[in-house]
């Protein structure tokens, strides 16, 4: 029997085969956000076959980024000992998707430097998670 595809690959590799189609949902600043912390191709594919296709989608999708970063390895399948990703590797997915989760502070949701340019382009407004 082969052994299962190891999905937890990661920019700048290649983008698997298997997980294109994913991927290609995603708005331009979700994916230059998602490709720039080099969060694994798995994850950016689960978030788009599940329409979560822009950074305000990214910010709605859970809660707090706590939340993203505790309930985002079994929600999107990127959980140790699955699709490839051993526990170091699951942790550190985890952490690269609650960085780009955003931090909440004061109520108002910060997203990283490489979406605040959009959002304060007129893509959408900075407000209250």
């Amino acid at each position: 029997m082969a052994a299962p595809p190891d999905l937890s690959q990661i920019p700048p590799s290649e983008i698997p085969d298997a997980l294109q189609d994913g991927i290609a949902k995603l708005s331009a600043p979700l994916k230059q956000l998602l490709m720039g912390k080099s969060v694994p191709y798995l994850i950016q594919h689960r978030l788009g076959t599940e329409n979560y296709v822009t950074v305000e989608d990214l910010a709605d999708r859970w809660d707090s980024a706590q939340v993203a970063r505790q309930q985002g390895p079994r929600e999107l399948g990127f959980e140790a000992n699955h699709n490839g990703f051993t526990a170091a590797s699951s942790g550190f997915a985890a952490m690269k998707l609650w960085r780009c989760r955003g931090r909440e502070q004061h109520g108002v949701i910060l997203f990283p430097l490489e979406s605040r340019s959009f959002l304060n382009s007129g893509g959408a407004a900075l407000g209250a998670g």
